[in-house]
């Protein structure tokens, strides 16, 4: 099987699973403690930080992200900057409240100004 249709066929199993579904395989919806200090420094909290709040972003500066590329190897990527190995192109980022299943999404116009670089 090539590595496209092993993608595309692990792609249609994700969407076939409930938000619960997925909890179980990939327990990890929660923001973690380690900006804290961050957090209490602007008056905020993690529970400040629902999914609407996080959709409501009106500026991406910068995305990290690990992720395996076609040869099969591990890649770390971060920024968003020319000189990086990988660029990439954010087509859609949304949250979702898991209490409600409702699904947040962040406004396109903020998408198209990451990809060109406009942060």
């Amino acid at each position: 099987m090539k590595r496209t249709e092993e993608w595309e066929s692990l792609n249609r199993i994700w969407k076939a699973l409930t938000v619960e579904q997925r909890a179980e395989l990939y327990n990890d919806f929660e923001l973690s403690d380690c900006y804290d200090s961050d957090y209490k420094e602007l008056g905020i909290s993690r529970t400040d930080l629902t999914a609407e709040c996080l959709a409501s972003v009106e500026q991406i500066k910068e995305v990290h992200m690990n992720f395996i590329d076609a040869n099969g190897d591990e890649c770390d990527f971060g920024w968003n900057e020319a000189d990086e190995d990988f660029k990439i192109k954010l087509l859609e980022v949304s949250f979702s409240d898991l209490d409600n299943l409702e699904k947040y999404t962040v406004n396109p116009e903020v998408l198209d100004k990451f990809n060109e670089g406009v942060n």
